[in-house]
């Protein structure tokens, strides 16, 4: 806050760089950002807000990610009522056992990310309490509770839930998939509804429902057009990086798909890699990115 004051506009940390250009370069990059820099962020500053209710967002992978919904409160000039608690067990580690009017503690990290960094932990009436539900919000089908790495999960087994599909397509046209412009997630979950989407494959027959999309509330001629536009000259014009990175195989962005395309650059051969004759070349590719990624982390961590 004092380094604001005497700046006079806010910032939210610092970042040290290297004095030197050859230096810096020689450090390289990712596709998010370089890394010759080392950024310090600053403490922020929290709010008190007061624990309304838990919802869950269900991830293309069936994994329910946990929201905190809090009486709304003004951080950094807007307001913000709702912040995600990642997983389970950071939902456990921060709330304990969440109860409704539960004081909480918010900040906005970089000033641009709502986070509940504690609780208060209290005797409460039983009938607060905001128990962790046992059925999907989207398909109600059982939920399980699963172990990922160190941190406990709520997992959707149901391999037709319309929550995961909407996810899964949403990324499929995003900016790490096909980047196709133009058709939001509300549409995508529209399309599920009207029953005219059920696999990521549907998405290419789109135009056998054109008249009808036309007349549907909220859609025009040009609209609708214009979305089925971008989805043809997206499949015409993906690289091969991008649609591996579209599939949402798990621990493969468009980082590891540009790497693995070094090595197969055909759709072709990355099918043909799958085969059991082909797959531990593969997982050599994966082995030796990972191992690199590693190298990389031991060297940039201070001891």
């Amino acid at each position: 806050k004092q380094a604001c004051e005497m700046l006079g506009y806010p910032i939210d940390g610092l970042v040290f760089k290297y004095d030197n250009c050859k230096e810096y370069i020689a450090a390289g990059k990712t596709d998010h950002h370089f890394k010759g820099g080392l950024a310090l962020k600053f403490y922020d500053e929290e709010y008190e807000s007061y624990l309304q209710a838990l919802t869950y967002d269900v991830s293309r992978n069936g994994i329910l990610t946990p929201v905190a919904n809090f009486t709304p409160i003004e951080i950094d000039g807007s307001i913000v009522s709702k912040a995600s608690l990642s997983n389970l067990s950071i939902l456990e580690d921060t709330l304990g056992i969440p109860y409704k009017n539960q004081k909480l503690w918010i900040t906005k990290r970089n000033m641009i990310i709502p986070k509940v960094e504690r609780a208060e932990k209290l005797e409460y009436d039983i009938n607060d309490e905001i128990k962790i539900p046992t059925n999907c919000p989207c398909c109600n089908e059982n939920l399980v509770i699963k172990q990922d790495n160190a941190s406990k999960v709520l997992y959707c087994p149901n391999e037709q839930c319309e929550g995961k599909l909407a996810q899964q397509i949403d990324h499929f046209l995003g900016k790490k998939g096909l980047d196709i412009k133009g058709i939001s997630r509300a549409t995508i979950e529209k399309l599920i509804n009207w029953g005219w989407v059920s696999s990521i494959e549907d998405i290419f027959n789109l135009r056998s429902y054109q008249e009808e999309w036309i007349s549907k509330p909220g859609f025009g001629k040009a609209c609708v057009i214009k979305i089925l536009d971008a989805i043809d000259n997206g499949r015409k014009n993906v690289d091969l990086a991008s649609y591996i990175s579209a599939l949402g195989i798990y621990l493969v962005g468009k980082t590891i798909a540009k790497e693995i395309v070094k090595y197969y650059s055909t759709w072709n051969d990355f099918k043909d890699a799958m085969s059991p004759d082909s797959l531990l070349a593969t997982l050599k590719v994966l082995l030796m990115w990972l191992t690199l990624m590693n190298d990389i982390f031991l060297f940039y961590t201070p001891f």
